[in-house]
């Protein structure tokens, strides 16, 4: 089964929170269909873990991004793209992105909304000018947020704010299943040339 621990070098800037994650994870024992109680059983770990509260703070979110892309890997759903920056789409950075030439996927993770939403709402406007069939997911642990942005959102920037350890992210990893993922391909810096030696 692929999981993230298996198939991920973390950046040497992250290497401490990736071995609280490692930690977290080899605790975890999956049942394959339901990625929203994987996200849920991460989250439980982390917020029971003997952590230093502020060492808590500056973790949750990263966690919090472990824990979702754990649970699309291991629902097969790679190549998946961590922290990801995308060409022609400027000044976004998507937590996790699934490739495709039609359709891509968009991922923002937040624990919290406030007012996190309107810079996910913002790369998503950016990702759509590019690609017009994106979707866009905000994924979070707040519900009352969740009701709240989905009850407002009226222009659909971001298609739906969903809630990381419910059912209802459990149907969208299945939704997202229907779409075959590819690795993205390099592009080229050359717009156009009369010809290549």
């Amino acid at each position: 089964m692929e999981s993230l621990v298996k198939n991920c070098i973390p950046p040497t800037d992250t290497k401490p929170s990736w071995l609280v994650y490692e930690k977290i994870i080899s605790n975890i024992v999956y049942v394959k269909g339901d990625p929203a109680k994987l996200v849920n059983q991460v989250m439980t770990e982390f917020d029971t873990n003997e952590l230093e509260p502020q060492q808590r703070r500056k973790l949750h979110g990263y966690i919090y991004e472990c824990a979702i892309g754990e649970a699309l890997v291991r629902e097969g759903l790679v190549p998946l793209y961590y922290q990801a920056s995308l060409t022609h789409v400027e000044e976004a950075t998507f937590d996790w992105f699934l490739y495709h030439p039609n359709t891509p996927v968009a991922i923002s993770c937040k624990t919290s909304l406030r007012e996190r939403w309107k810079q996910a709402a913002l790369e998503a406007m950016a990702l759509k000018a590019v690609f017009p069939l994106a979707k866009c997911y905000l994924i979070t642990r707040d519900q009352v947020a969740v009701d709240i942005r989905n009850a407002k959102n009226k222009r659909k920037r971001i298609d739906e704010f969903v809630l990381g350890c419910a059912d209802r992210f459990n149907i969208l990893v299945d939704q997202m299943k229907q779409i075959e993922f590819k690795k993205a391909e390099p592009v080229s810096p050359i717009k156009h040339e009369r010809f290549e030696i």
